[in-house]
């Protein structure tokens, strides 16, 4: 069953397409955006298969609680460092 539920969401995703990630919006509300877009079973969190790319490439150093799972929480984080590091830049 969860075999036939990850080929379900890899599939989704390869058909779904990614949404800009770092629009001008805020963090917070880009995270919650990503995750209503990418949560294909509805959990409230995303699995690495639901992840979009840009966010896939650095799961392991997202997900600070090692759960395997992002919250919206940890996304919003990651979402705020990138955006400092632009604005470094």
């Amino acid at each position: 069953m969860k075999t036939f539920i990850c080929i379900s969401v890899v599939t989704c995703i390869c058909f779904l397409g990614s949404a800009p990630l770092f629009a001008q919006e805020s963090p917070s509300v880009a995270a919650q955006k990503i995750i209503q877009q990418k949560d294909l079973d509805v959990d409230g969190v995303l699995c690495l298969m639901e992840c979009p790319p840009e966010i896939s490439n650095d799961f392991k150093l997202i997900d600070e609680d090692k759960d395997g799972f992002l919250s919206e929480n940890e996304i919003t984080k990651y979402l705020q460092n990138k955006s400092v590091q632009k604005k470094e830049k």
